[in-house]
């Protein structure tokens, strides 16, 4: 009877030490910014949910953008560049992804600051101080 209530005590130690979330809202609530381990010295700030995954924040974040692209004057057309990021973020199994605009030049059209992850969450960039 000791070793069932012990077991049953290592178990509830073991799953109290794990945070889980379940939506988004209630741990960026908690967590809003995560460091950039590989890479670019800085962190990531959470925004908002603008997607139910992926693709469905990249058109979002494509709307708001293309007043601004098409505004310019020196872009005719555009092109998005996305790269896979590594993030401190210990919570799921999201993947986080910079996203860039270019212009036929291969020149960024905006500063390189929007990151969207898997799940359609949006997050600018936050530089490291030279």
């Amino acid at each position: 009877m000791k070793q069932i209530f012990f077991c049953f005590l290592l178990s509830l130690f073991f799953t109290s030490c794990k945070k889980t979330f379940t939506d988004d809202e209630t741990l960026f609530k908690k967590h809003k910014t995560f460091k950039i381990i590989d890479g670019a010295c800085g962190s990531i700030k959470y925004q908002g949910k603008i997607g139910n995954n992926f693709d469905s924040a990249l058109d979002s974040l494509i709307k708001l953008r293309e007043p601004f692209i098409y505004g310019n004057p020196r872009v005719e057309e555009y092109y998005i560049e996305k790269e896979i990021m590594t993030i401190d973020f210990k919570y799921d199994d999201r993947v986080f992804f910079s996203i860039g605009f270019t212009d036929s030049r291969g020149l960024h059209i905006f500063s390189l600051t929007d990151v969207i992850d898997s799940k359609g969450s949006y997050f600018v960039i936050r530089w490291c101080k030279d």
